[in-house]
């Protein structure tokens, strides 16, 4: 059985955001960014170097919020959230899990999608 747990939210001043953590099945504490007001939106960033501040380019995150409460996560070891020994896709699906399931009601996520390469060389999209 997994267990999370959602920690409270601290309203950054002068921006109406709040930051909030989660703890995910391995014990590592997940951060993510609230904003917004509306049906629940998750953000999920991708790449080795993105953080939840990666919505704020070209006004992605802003735009949504005025339709959705928005979820911006910091991946494991970007931003805020803590970091494992090891960093494997599954980790990261538990970590999406446990934002999404501390969140009441149905749930939108984004999540980018990745050019994965087999030892073939062939692509996949």
């Amino acid at each position: 059985m997994i267990e999370f747990v959602l920690a409270e939210h601290v309203t950054t001043p002068d921006t109406g955001r709040a930051m909030g953590t989660i703890t995910s099945a391995d014990g590592t504490t997940i951060a993510y960014e609230r904003t917004g007001s509306g049906p629940p939106l998750v953000l999920v960033v991708g790449g080795a170097t993105n953080d939840h501040k990666r919505w704020e380019q070209a006004g992605v995150r802003p735009t949504l919020a005025e339709h959705c409460t928005v979820y911006a996560m910091d991946g494991r070891g970007l931003g805020e959230s803590g970091d494992a020994e090891a960093s494997e896709l599954e980790r990261e699906v538990e970590d999406v899990a446990a934002v999404v399931t501390a969140i009441d009601g149905q749930v939108t996520l984004t999540w980018p999608l990745r050019r994965v390469q087999s030892d073939s060389r062939a692509n996949f999209d």
